[in-house]
């Protein structure tokens, strides 16, 4: 492939993706597929046929959707409507997890109606959508009720957690960027109930309505993510992954991460990874 970026656009149709297929998955409302890419590669200008999600195992790029250029990495999330128009560029090798649901289930996703794309800002849904990647990755081992579950559970998730669709004051925001900047420890209820001048059971109901888990489920979710991305660039014992995360050690690591992603860091690590 050219190391250039065409200004062609084409439609791909559904069921189809660029890069090489590792393996894939359809049913009549998904079509799930893992894709690898080579060590220098541009993917021309390009719509889908149909809304699919795109989840970024390994490999930094960058995207060009219109005029905007857009830095991606591993464990970012994008959602894309059928008809977007972006292309790509690819410095070294990568492996994408797609995710493409039929217009049934895009028409739940009614309150992105308009949007271009949409990128996960908060780690639930990447939490949901890795769990399908891991429930895709041992298919023939489990139930196929179980994966479409998941990807109506991820839809359904993506729509309430969208920014358009996020009630709550602005001390609620104040108190998400307080807990991103957290890095030991637990998050202290009381304390940030009485900055925001609340009563801690009134912050922990409004969080949960706007988040959908306690603060304190927020946090293990944003150390999981932190360890995703560390697992897949670079080649640190698990030990030190757990401590970079913010977890207290190596076991307290394997059990939220499994508990939220369905695999052991390792395993996702040897999932994600590109093969060489």
């Amino acid at each position: 492939m050219e190391n250039q970026v065409s200004h062609f656009s084409k439609t791909v149709r559904a069921g189809r993706f660029f890069g090489r297929r590792a393996l894939a998955y359809r049913t009549a409302d998904f079509h799930l597929a893992e894709s690898t890419y080579g060590r220098s590669s541009a993917l021309p200008h390009h719509s889908h046929a149909r809304a699919h999600f795109c989840l970024v195992l390994s490999g930094a790029y960058t995207e060009l959707l219109g005029d905007l250029e857009v830095g991606r990495s591993p464990g970012d999330l994008i959602f894309y409507r059928g008809g977007v128009g972006h292309a790509e560029r690819h410095s070294g090798p990568g492996r994408h997890f797609m995710i493409e649901i039929d217009r049934a289930l895009e028409a739940r996703l009614g309150v992105l109606e308009g949007g271009r794309s949409w990128t996960e800002p908060s780690g639930a849904t990447r939490t949901l959508a890795t769990r399908v990647f891991a429930e895709f990755r041992r298919q023939g081992q489990g139930p196929p009720a179980r994966l479409a579950n998941l990807v109506e559970q991820l839809v359904d998730e993506v729509g309430r957690q969208s920014p358009a669709n996020r009630p709550g004051p602005r001390w609620l925001s104040d108190i998400e960027l307080r807990l991103r900047a957290l890095r030991d420890g637990s998050p202290d209820l009381r304390r940030l109930a009485a900055e925001a001048g609340v009563h801690p059971v009134y912050l922990g109901r409004l969080f949960r309505r706007a988040y959908g888990c306690s603060p304190g489920e927020f946090l293990r979710r944003l150390r999981v993510e932190r360890a995703q991305r560390t697992l897949v660039a670079a080649d640190a014992q698990l030990a030190d992954v757990a401590y970079a995360a913010g977890f207290c050690d190596q076991s307290h690591l394997n059990r939220v991460f499994k508990s939220h992603t369905g695999l052991t860091p390792g395993h996702y690590r040897r999932l994600a990874s590109p093969p060489g």
